[in-house]
């Protein structure tokens, strides 16, 4: 049997006025049901004004309708792609119609994990990653959306383009997912990432993972969100 630790640090960074990341954990059992499992999600918001941060929490928050849905209605990862389809509705809406919104738009990336704890569905849109961390060994589950220039190319509020990226990942007991904004993977190389990922626990790693992009300048956002699989005490 095995246990989720989950935990997320999301620093303004020294250079930015306003932190435009969300994240969330759904975990409790106010939102985790035996049969839906756990929600780990990411964005990384951009626009005019507020308007960046009001996308990001528009996406992660829409994510806690997957455990009000009645059973009969639920379709799996179907489900949890038509909420995402739903937050790009509603941002491309706001964007379009709304002056103060101008720009507005989000990434996300969103993990799944099986209520067993033996598997994930990843979905990303945008440029924010998944990383898999296995005895040491890194691996990055998603792909940046992005041109040659570093322009999103695919994201939240984009309008009936959206493309949403999927894959699945098998997990085991001392597996470590991390979730991250550009803000800390864009400037810490892979090997510096897996260097943290061996800390003692999600909290100290996100901990550190942030910091450490603080330290490299502090020109970003920067959110890292962890999470351990253990072995449940007997």
């Amino acid at each position: 049997m095995a246990l989720l630790i989950a935990a997320a640090r999301s620093e303004t960074g020294l250079l930015r006025k306003r932190n435009e990341d969300a994240w969330r954990i759904y975990r409790d059992q106010a939102f985790v049901s035996a049969d839906r499992g756990f929600l780990l999600a990411v964005a990384d918001g951009m626009g005019s004004g507020r308007a960046g941060s009001e996308a990001a929490w528009m996406a992660v928050d829409q994510l806690a309708h997957f455990y009000h849905i009645a059973e009969g209605q639920l379709r799996g990862e179907r489900t949890l792609q038509d909420l995402i389809f739903r937050s790009n509705d509603a941002i491309t809406r706001l964007r379009t119609t709304s002056g103060t919104h101008y720009g507005m738009g989000t990434t996300l990336v969103v993990a799944l994990l099986a209520p067993d704890l033996s598997a994930a569905t990843v979905l990303n849109t945008g440029d924010s990653a998944a990383f898999l961390w296995r005895r040491g060994r890194l691996a990055r589950v998603t792909t940046a959306q992005v041109n040659g220039t570093g322009e999103l190319t695919n994201h939240l509020g984009m309008g009936p383009g959206l493309v949403i990226e999927r894959a699945r990942v098998q997990l085991a007991v001392g597996d470590r997912l991390l979730l991250s904004t550009d803000g800390v993977h864009g400037y810490l190389p892979e090997d510096a990432l897996a260097v943290r990922l061996a800390g003692p626990d999600p909290e100290a790693i996100a901990t550190a993972l942030t910091e450490a992009a603080n330290a490299t300048g502090g020109k970003d956002n920067a959110t890292a969100l962890v999470a351990e699989i253990r072995r449940a005490p007997e």
